[in-house]
């Protein structure tokens, strides 16, 4: 039978790393369980120092109303597409029923559609805004036929310089 003749391990060169790898600093176990807590902790405690630091922030409201013009009524939306009577052009006004001017107004409907008016809206002026105006971010119109008119939110700056909010579920199925 031929013989083996196992080589021993010091026999075999060892693979030379660079001065760089050799030099480098190197974790212990316990060195990284405390570098991972610690970096999951400072993420935590910044925000909690931020939410106790910081002051707290309010949303002035705006004293507004709204109207209509051109809105279907509700019986509308429940006959069949193909029976639907055409429509004119649907209106939505904006009263500024405060004191204040108005600058950089954005107006939403339905949550999705919204318009943004850089001419102030004077105190106690009303404007008019075509809802077909009214786009989604993707560029989607507000179509009043298909959609019936359920919310409205209006931002606008005020002269103080803070953000202003009026807020409004529309009743559309009272809608004569």
């Amino acid at each position: 039978m031929p013989e083996i003749t196992i080589s021993k391990m010091s026999e075999v060169p060892a693979k030379r790393q660079s001065k760089a790898v050799e030099n480098a600093p190197q974790l212990s176990s316990r060195g990284l369980t405390r570098l991972l807590i610690f970096m999951c902790c400072v993420p935590v405690i910044t925000i909690a120092a931020l939410f106790w630091y910081m002051p707290p922030v309010h949303v002035g409201q705006l004293k507004a109303s709204i109207d209509m013009e051109g809105i279907p009524p509700a019986i509308f939306y429940k006959t069949n597409r193909g029976e639907k009577d055409k429509i004119g052009d649907a209106i939505l006004i904006v009263n500024n029923e405060s004191e204040n001017d108005w600058t950089n107004l954005e107006i939403r409907v339905n949550k999705h559609y919204q318009i943004y008016e850089t001419d102030p809206l004077l105190a106690g002026e009303s404007r008019r805004y075509r809802l077909d105006r009214f786009i989604t971010r993707t560029g989607a119109k507000f179509d009043i036929s298909i959609n019936p008119l359920k919310f409205v939110r209006i931002y606008a700056r005020r002269p103080v310089g803070d953000r202003a909010t009026f807020t409004t579920d529309v009743d559309w199925e009272s809608v004569q």
